[in-house]
């Protein structure tokens, strides 16, 4: 049972953290290449034509700016992700209550709120420098920046913080495009132009947490390869003892004319039948687990709720490979059936 258990677990998260679950779903906003400018001055020089070699490479779906910096709040250093009110609509990853409209709203990533006991509706204090501001919190998110800790609000929000000001530093542009595959040439040609701008793509992002994701690919792998052995030799003893205890009665039913292949399949079909009932009560505990243990484990990434999904596939194939181990050492073991002999077990007893 825990064993079916703990390979669910593992084939789960092969679903949950691929780099494109990564970047769609727990980055916080949409995009396909960020052109990152140091301040306002090097926006205003480069932006315009570097804008035309991106439109001119592929076609832009949607495009925003997006202000990032590093405040203090809750005892601690925060990130904050302000749009333009027009573009706040770009995050995607709320989980609770409602998108920061007004100047004096804020949405907050989950886990931050949790670990302060914060909820939609409290008020935090944010400052910047020697400049403060309160904020509403109208939703929580989740996102993978930051480790989670980060808020986001609209830039007269943001201005209520830093005042005008805000738009002279690190400005970001997030691009969505129409063919997502043509990310890295976009960002080769225009680092062909401006090799000092910082331009990211997103393909090239999911290397990196594709990195992380193989290491959790191989997680069932592990699961699975501990699970057979422990069947194994699990199994091995199990059968052993079982045999030992109800040889008498296969002796019986071998002299009253049971054939040895019928009598070794009996002994082998109760070892799968055990077996099935573990995978069953495995799945169930997975049911009513996984969903709050997996949220626990990727808290170290900033998330708070992820879906829970396994390929239905390879759960039938992990719970056939475990019901034939069992039956495979059960059956090996009832070669001992052929060699019983009656008058050796009466004698015995």
């Amino acid at each position: 049972t825990l064993l079916f258990f703990f390979l669910l677990v593992g084939l789960s998260t092969t679903t949950l953290l691929t780099p494109d679950q990564m970047m769609e779903k727990y980055w916080g906003f949409d995009w396909d290449v960020i052109v990152a400018y140091r301040d306002k001055s090097e926006y205003e020089k480069f932006h315009n034509e570097v804008d035309k070699i991106v439109r001119d490479e592929t076609k832009v779906d949607d495009s925003y700016v997006v202000y990032q910096y590093m405040i203090n709040g809750l005892d601690q250093n925060i990130g904050i992700f302000a749009l333009e009110e027009e573009y706040i609509d770009r995050m995607i990853s709320l989980i609770d209550g409602s998108i920061p409209r007004a100047a004096d709203e804020l949405a907050i990533g989950k886990i931050l709120a949790d670990a302060n006991n914060l909820k939609i509706g409290d008020e935090i204090e944010l400052s910047y420098g020697e400049q403060k501001a309160k904020y509403k919190i109208s939703g929580l998110f989740q996102t993978i920046n930051n480790i989670g800790r980060c808020v986001t609000f609209t830039t007269p929000a943001l201005e209520r913080l830093m005042g005008e000001a805000y738009a002279d530093d690190f400005t970001q542009i997030y691009y969505v495009l129409e063919d997502q595959s043509v990310c890295d040439a976009v960002v080769e040609k225009v680092n062909e132009a401006y090799p000092d701008l910082n331009i990211i793509s997103v393909i090239e992002t999911w290397k990196s947490y594709g990195m992380m994701s193989d290491a959790f690919n191989i997680l069932p792998v592990i699961i699975f390869g501990f699970a057979v052995v422990f069947i194994i030799i699990s199994s091995l003893q199990l059968a052993e003892k079982v045999f030992n205890r109800e040889q008498i009665d296969f002796g019986i039913m071998k002299a009253v004319g049971f054939r040895n292949g019928v009598s070794r399949q009996i002994f082998s079909l109760r070892f799968v039948i055990v077996s099935v009932v573990g995978l069953i009560l495995g799945a169930v505990v997975f049911h009513f687990v996984a969903g709050p243990l997996l949220n626990t484990l990727v808290g170290f990434m900033g998330l708070s709720q992820v879906p829970v999904q396994v390929p239905v596939a390879q759960v039938l194939i992990s719970a056939l490979a475990m019901s034939l181990i069992f039956w495979l050492v059960a059956y090996f073991t009832s070669r001992k059936i052929k060699r019983l002999k009656v008058r050796d077990l009466v004698t015995g007893t």
